[in-house]
């Protein structure tokens, strides 16, 4: 069963604050949009676009590129530069597990941009997790 806008939501939210050092961020001068971020960095931005719920997780060029080109729910970035950010959106092709695993992904991508001093405690798990499944 796809997940409804709301439930979108909700779980890609509850998936982002659940890694190591994340906090939600809401802008001030935009309230249909707040991101998560770590170390000060966004990783992905959630946004209500007329009436639906859009998450922009980041990644490496060419991930974007095979996400967009493997997953229908997966389309060009919301407001956001379309090299390095994506779209996506509830659909057939989002299962729950798909959208928290482009999440930590896009954690990671972040993540390891970090300088190490920056980075926070237990990130490895998060990277040795996505590397076993």
């Amino acid at each position: 069963m796809p997940l409804t806008s709301s439930k979108f939501y909700q779980l890609a939210t509850e998936a982002a604050l659940a890694l190591p050092g994340t906090e939600l961020y809401r802008f001030t001068s935009c309230s249909e949009a707040e991101a998560t971020r770590v170390g000060s960095k966004r990783f992905m931005l959630l946004a209500q676009v007329e009436r639906r719920q859009l998450i922009n997780p980041k990644a490496a060029p060419d991930d974007v590129r095979a996400i967009q080109a493997t997953y229908p729910d997966a389309i060009p970035a919301w407001h956001m530069n379309k090299t390095h950010w994506y779209s996506i959106q509830p659909g057939p092709s989002m299962t729950p597990e798909l959208v928290g695993e482009l999440i930590a992904e896009s954690y990671l991508t972040v993540v390891e941009s970090l300088p190490i001093s920056k980075r926070p405690a237990g990130w490895q798990d998060i990277a040795r997790q996505l590397s076993e499944e």
